[in-house]
């Protein structure tokens, strides 16, 4: 009598088994992420990437667009200036040029790309202006469009708790939850 392990087959259906738990700990990680966005657009504007396997490790994503992007890291004079994304921000081509700090300001005439990638023409006729402030006011804008936002910090709290609760708990669940013992033959 020996004894054999099945170790491709088990190695196959233990990917799987954890490509389904990164699964669910990646929704796990949105629905936290959300239930900490200050904003419905917030809420809304993030989604799940596909899971990826490369070289045994697999993972998977929460993607937040710019409205949860701003939720997260506010927005105008309150935004978080420890956010490590700022400094790529204002050195592209979506920040103001002439915004000289982190206040909403007019821009200067002409078309730009905004934070959503759309194209946009300015008449320039508020170019610097303080719109957090000094809001314009024409019908054209909403009444609350140009003010600041406190950051949620929605992505940090969420990983935090994620990482110190659930997280721990579904890994140590999904392996405890595998059948190695199918893979064992009695010869």
């Amino acid at each position: 009598m020996g004894v054999k392990f099945q170790s491709d087959q088990c190695f196959q259906a233990l990917q799987k088994h954890m490509i389904d738990t990164i699964k669910r700990m990646q929704k796990a990680y949105l629905n936290e992420i959300a239930s900490h966005m200050q904003t419905p657009e917030g809420r809304h504007d993030l989604t799940e990437s596909d899971v990826e396997v490369l070289a045994g490790v697999i993972s998977a994503q929460v993607i937040g667009g710019p409205w949860a992007t701003m939720d997260s890291a506010g927005r105008g004079s309150l935004m978080d200036t420890s956010n490590p994304a700022l400094a790529d921000y204002i050195n592209s081509q979506y920040w103001n040029p002439a915004r000289h700090d982190l206040v909403i300001r007019g821009r200067p005439k002409g078309t730009y790309i905004d934070i959503f990638g759309k194209t946009r023409r300015s008449s320039g006729a508020l170019e610097g202006r303080d719109l957090e402030t000094n809001p314009p006011h024409s019908g054209r804008f909403a009444t609350d469009e140009f003010d600041p936002w406190e950051p949620s910090h929605a992505f940090t709290a969420a990983t935090a708790w994620l990482r110190h609760t659930i997280i721990q708990k579904m890994m140590k669940d999904a392996i405890r939850a595998f059948p190695f013992h199918k893979y064992i033959v009695v010869t």
